[in-house]
């Protein structure tokens, strides 16, 4: 079995359905992720937080199901995000209760913050997704023998 690039990084469903049903999913990931910052499910260790460790967590189950199911990086990707996105809203609305809302958002926006959860969802995205595959592999070869 040959793999391609193209395999890899859009994956083996690519019709309409999988891409819309991979996007609704990972804004999902990014709203769950945020409601349970709020609602206390999920907890800030304190001090500077650099990976919200539950939020990499969710994603990088999501990453790992997506491995598993061949959805293609860049999805996994996305999800790895997403739910890292779903702690900076939490941390930039609520979290900064005290500013204006557009001193919320331009926090919420600002590109440095946004580029180090991007490097963090792809890092974790990445090693999620080979595991996942990893995972699907092994158990593909099990089912033969």
């Amino acid at each position: 079995m040959s793999l391609s690039f193209r395999h890899v990084l859009l994956g083996h469903n690519q019709s309409w359905y999988w891409r819309a049903l991979w996007t609704t999913l990972a804004v999902v990931l990014g709203v769950i992720t945020f409601v349970a910052y709020v609602l206390d499910v999920f907890t800030v260790a304190g001090g500077v937080v650099f990976i919200p460790g539950d939020a990499a967590l969710v994603g990088i189950g999501a990453a790992a199901v997506v491995g598993y199911v061949r959805g293609g990086l860049l999805v996994a990707w996305l999800v790895s995000f997403t739910s890292l996105l779903g702690f900076r809203a939490y941390h930039a609305f609520p979290g900064l209760s005290y500013r204006t809302f557009p001193e919320q958002l331009a926090y919420f926006l600002d590109p440095e913050g946004l580029f180090v959860y991007t490097t963090e969802g792809i890092a974790l995205g990445s090693i999620a997704f080979i595991i996942g595959s990893f995972v699907r592999r092994g158990s593909e070869n099990s089912s033969r023998q």
